[in-house]
């Protein structure tokens, strides 16, 4: 006889059956088989063998739409190619996350320049580290002059190079006060620290930066 008294793959409930020609029939083993049948699932846990699938073998139509859920997926497992271009949109991106901002506002007081070449103004300048993004930067800068028809003139440079030109204003007359005011796209700086830094010059006379008013600078990096 090789009769087995309690089959290996079900607990809930279990069930004896015959496995030999010689082995004696029993109605109770049809009666537990039955029983056993009635919950039978494949699940592990008693009501029969786990069922194993082949490594790539479970189409996606196999899976209910909306199943998936956080739980049933490892972190860091969901790469650049999984997600289609243009899909994560701006409200699914965690507030400030892909920009970084610096200021300088600041109050320069009596500062003033008779140079009729680019010169750094003093205190006009602003250092961030930046991640590899476009940068944007915003000026404004309120100044004053000594002659009447007088140029103000304004530039901008990044890590101490060259200055690039932002414009020019006139001062209609002595003791005069003019604002000049605008922004410039600097390129895609390396992700590093960088130094903003503004420049003046005037066509005569002496170019004074208003202490009852600030001068702004203001950069802005736009990353994706």
């Amino acid at each position: 006889m090789a009769r087995i008294e309690t089959d290996p793959n079900y607990s809930a409930p279990t069930f004896s059956r015959a496995t030999a020609a010689t082995d004696p029939f029993k109605k109770e083993d049809v009666e537990t088989l039955a029983a056993a049948m009635s919950i039978h699932n494949h699940n592990g846990t008693g009501n029969g063998a786990v069922i194993s699938y082949a490594a790539n073998s479970v189409p996606g139509s196999a899976i209910q739409d909306g199943t998936v859920t956080t739980n049933k997926i490892a972190d860091l497992t969901i790469g650049a190619g999984d997600i289609a271009d243009t899909a994560v949109t701006t409200p699914k991106i965690y507030p400030h996350a892909v920009s970084t901002t610096g200021a300088k506002q600041a109050a320069l007081g009596s500062t003033s320049t008779t140079s009729t070449s680019m010169v750094v103004i003093p205190g006009a300048s602003l250092t961030l580290t930046t991640g590899g993004g476009e940068l944007m930067v915003f000026v404004s800068i309120p100044v004053g002059g000594s002659t009447s028809l007088q140029n103000a003139s304004f530039g901008i440079r990044l890590d101490g190079g060259g200055f690039a030109s932002l414009g020019t204003i006139t001062i209609d007359a002595a003791g005069g006060l003019a604002v000049f005011a605008t922004s410039v796209h600097l390129g895609t700086p390396s992700a590093a620290s960088h130094t903003i830094d503004l420049g003046w010059f005037t066509n005569a006379g002496t170019l004074t930066s208003q202490g009852t008013q600030q001068t702004q600078l203001v950069a802005i990096e736009l990353k994706r």
